[in-house]
């Protein structure tokens, strides 16, 4: 019992976002006029069309630049805004060309060298910037190796 938007609205939040496909389909349908009983009037209306996600086809080309650019450490967030790709299409990429994913964190160079900058006063988001990892990736090293670690700005 109940109204036609009060059925989009219900079908919306239940089983769909594509909001837009249902109210273009309650448009369809006849006025409301609070009646509940079932009416025998058929409305023919084409099936909603399905809306796609955008998915960008790369070149030959392109495949071998993005490959190139992970290999090269560029953050793959960097390389779906240039190439206006997914992140899963990266991986897709990565894994037709056999190449394996990317060490996560810091690297044993990155991790000796993070352990000088910060004994040498520098911060731990200043390094994590420098290296591409939160602030937090670099403390927690820092704090399993046994360096005292600083008391953070603001920080009581």
């Amino acid at each position: 019992k109940g109204s036609y938007t009060e059925l989009v609205v219900a079908l919306c939040s239940s089983v769909t976002r594509n909001w837009q496909t249902l109210l273009e389909f309650a448009r369809t349908l006849p006025p409301d006029d609070g009646d509940t009983t079932a009416t025998t009037t058929t409305i023919a209306t084409p099936p909603p069309q399905r809306l796609r996600q955008h998915h960008t086809r790369l070149t030959p080309a392109q495949k071998d630049e993005v490959i190139t650019l992970y290999q090269r450490g560029v953050p793959v967030r960097e390389i779906c805004q240039r190439y206006d790709i997914s992140r899963q299409q990266v991986s897709d990429l990565r894994n037709a060309r056999g190449i394996p994913r990317r060490p996560r964190g810091l690297s044993d160079e990155q991790k000796r060298q993070a352990e000088q900058h910060y004994l040498a006063g520098r911060s731990c988001a200043t390094i994590g910037r420098q290296f591409g990892v939160h602030a937090e990736t670099v403390r927690r090293y820092l704090r399993t190796t046994g360096v005292a670690l600083r008391p953070r700005p603001g920080v009581a």
